[in-house]
């Protein structure tokens, strides 16, 4: 996933219009990190989205058995 990051332009009062606001959107830690938080409320700013809630996903590269 390509993400990129640019400055919000939605004014507050838009953001539940924007279907991302309201699902949990599946991101790898890299598309995490790379996100640009908001000052304003808990929300994350991806490209132009307003992304709420996120799932966590990733690829397993090995497994350790005890």
């Amino acid at each position: 996933m390509n993400i990129e990051n640019r400055p919000n332009t939605k004014p507050v009062s838009t953001w539940g219009l924007d279907p991302m606001f309201w699902t949990s959107v599946k991101l790898f830690v890299g598309d995490l990190h790379a996100a640009l938080p908001s000052d304003s409320a808990s929300v994350f700013f991806i490209g132009t989205h307003v992304v709420r809630t996120v799932q966590v996903v990733g690829i397993v590269v090995s497994v350790d058995t005890r």
